[in-house]
């Protein structure tokens, strides 16, 4: 006889412990559900590149990814278009960025977006964070070396306005490590400079570091022969290929002589150097 009430006990039992209810937890208890075990190869910690809080440079952001439904490239991208988790700042990517495909072939990542992705008013600034974040963030990648961009699957002279990307692109350590100077700015000084007779003034955006043969006096004197009838001038487009220590500005301008009364239009390409916070031009 009790053999077989402790029979029925038992039989009573295992359904009350197979049908435990897990919608109720409270702070004090300890109904909690099982949870299966993380693997560990299914995850992997990337780093995403971001602007900082001042919207001066890049910054490394370190996530933890699922790598278990997808390639980890494309899931760095995805990452990027969601955006920062520290701050206020969110995603840099244009409302509308798509990810069509991503492949690496030969260590190149050949990344195409939907056309969402151009923002046709931002700033040189704004497009060479959100184009190096990109680049940056893919680079890291063990297989990775460079980063070819398309724009539904074609590739295109310039990301947005600015920057060329018909060539593959590295990571660029200067973004990160210094903030961002538009290389720009020093062209139109120079020219500046030159359009108000101040050769000599001129002749210090000039790089002689690797130049023994001349001067900035020698320069300035070679300025003004050159410049001295120059009245005014005007930047009509330009493009940056690439942006770092060495950098390459392809500048279509129309400069003015005599008075504005004889003008002439010229494409110009200036090699910068990129020292002790500045740019400096290396190639007159």
């Amino acid at each position: 006889m009790f053999k077989k009430i402790i029979y029925i006990l038992f039989i009573l039992i295992i359904p009350l412990t197979a049908c435990t209810n897990y919608n109720e937890i409270t702070k004090d208890s300890n109904n909690y559900p099982p949870i299966g075990p993380l693997t560990s190869k299914d995850y992997y910690e990337v780093k995403l590149y971001f602007p900082n809080e001042e919207n001066t440079r890049l910054v490394e952001e370190n996530r933890l990814v699922n790598t278990e439904n997808s390639k980890l490239e494309e899931i760095v991208i995805n990452e990027l278009i969601k955006g920062s988790k520290k701050g206020a700042l969110g995603s840099i990517m244009p409302n509308g960025t798509k990810l069509l495909s991503v492949e690496v072939i030969d260590n190149v990542a050949h990344v195409s977006f939907s056309k969402g992705i151009i923002k046709s008013s931002a700033t040189e600034k704004e497009e060479a964070f959100v184009l190096f974040s990109i680049v940056n963030s893919l680079d890291q990648l063990d297989k990775v070396d460079k980063v070819q961009i398309y724009i539904e699957g074609e590739i295109r002279d310039v990301f947005y306005n600015y920057y060329g990307i018909k060539e593959p692109l590295t990571y660029n350590p200067l973004i990160v490590n210094e903030d961002y100077l538009e290389p720009i700015s020093e062209v139109e000084e120079f020219l500046k400079e030159l359009k108000n007779k101040k050769y000599q003034t001129a002749a210090m955006h000039i790089d002689i570091s690797s130049n023994d043969n001349m001067s900035h006096s020698e320069i300035g004197l070679y300025l003004e022969n050159i410049y001295k009838n120059m009245s005014d001038y005007e930047i009509l487009d330009y493009k940056i290929l690439d942006y770092g220590e060495k950098t390459t500005i392809i500048v279509d301008n129309r400069t003015y002589y005599f008075d504005g009364n004889y003008k002439k239009e010229r494409t110009e390409i200036y090699e910068l150097s990129y020292k002790n916070g500045r740019f400096k031009i290396k190639n007159y």
